[in-house]
């Protein structure tokens, strides 16, 4: 049996983390989601829980935030294999900015970059054929 889909939502606003969490389980109603609107404890939690994670844990990271999404993952290329090897990010953005999507294109664990309000085609994309997609700009 497959195990359900697991998500980390990490935005400063709290309403966008909500409405992300809402349209993931209306896609996939057994798919866990842990929210933090605080970046810094998203990256402890990914740093000292990653264990505790399903392989292969969709985050989806808000690049404009007062505390950088881009720190966020400039943090993860410090982690060793074993930590990011549980975690597949997908970027969110309110803009739709060519420099953020080649800016991403540096950072291998990115799997595209997504416009918020996430979407249920986004969603769906993301797990399309069981596959991990190649980079792309949604």
């Amino acid at each position: 049996m497959k195990k359900p889909y697991s998500f980390i939502l990490i935005d400063d606003e709290p309403v966008s983390n909500e409405l992300s969490a809402i349209q993931i389980r209306r896609v996939f109603p057994e798919a866990k989601t842990v929210s933090f609107s605080d970046p810094k404890e998203a990256i402890d939690s990914i740093e000292h829980h990653y264990a505790d994670y399903e392989k292969h844990t969709t985050i989806l990271l808000d690049i404009n935030m007062p505390y950088s999404g881009w720190k966020v993952l400039e943090g993860f290329e410090s982690y060793t294999r074993e930590v990011y090897q549980h975690f597949i990010i997908y970027i969110l953005s309110s803009t739709s900015s060519t420099d953020d999507a080649e800016r991403a294109r540096k950072y291998p664990l990115v799997k595209a970059v997504l416009q918020k309000p996430i979407t249920k085609q986004d969603l769906l994309d993301m797990f399309k054929d069981n596959e991990l997609p190649p980079f792309k700009v949604l």
